[in-house]
């Protein structure tokens, strides 16, 4: 301990204090990366909601009338739904009882939509049972916080 002269030691003392500070950062980098996608797909789920209850009264139309419905109208509801919401811009029921839910410009790029389409089975949908099949532009990491199991939008 000796040989070593005060001025290695200086050098390896700023050394950490430049690692330290660099973790510091980097550290805080990560943790608002991770909190920004836990907190999109945390707003998300408003529209989940609003796109269960649709799914609720779509399949009970088709197993009133056994039809699926066309529109809005066809399940009481106003022709296009928009929300006061931050996230959610419109709902819209469309051919065949497709939901479609498009997202605010600001919350996911414009545009971004994630739709909702009953897969027709008479045998299992005489039981009581739809199927739905998704399909969503919603960036991958979204869909994968939220397990959603979605396919890419065409």
């Amino acid at each position: 301990m000796a040989n070593i002269k005060p001025s290695t030691l200086i050098l390896v003392f700023l050394a950490g204090i430049v690692v330290a500070v660099f973790l510091v950062f980097a550290n805080s980098i990560y943790v608002s990366w991770v909190s920004g996608r836990y907190r999109k797909a945390s707003e998300l789920t408003e529209g989940l909601n609003l796109i269960h209850q649709a799914r609720v009264m779509v399949e009970q139309s088709y197993l009133e009338t056994g039809e699926w419905p066309d529109n809005n109208r066809d399940i009481g509801l106003p022709d296009e739904i928009k929300t006061s919401s931050k996230v959610i811009q419109r709902l819209t029921i469309s051919d065949g009882g497709k939901i479609t839910l498009t997202l605010r410009a600001g919350f996911m790029k414009a545009g971004t939509r994630l739709v909702y389409v009953p897969v027709s089975n008479e045998v299992a949908a005489l039981a009581g049972n739809v199927f739905w099949e998704c399909r969503s532009d919603l960036d991958e990491d979204i869909v994968e916080i939220l397990a959603l199991r979605c396919s890419p939008l065409n």
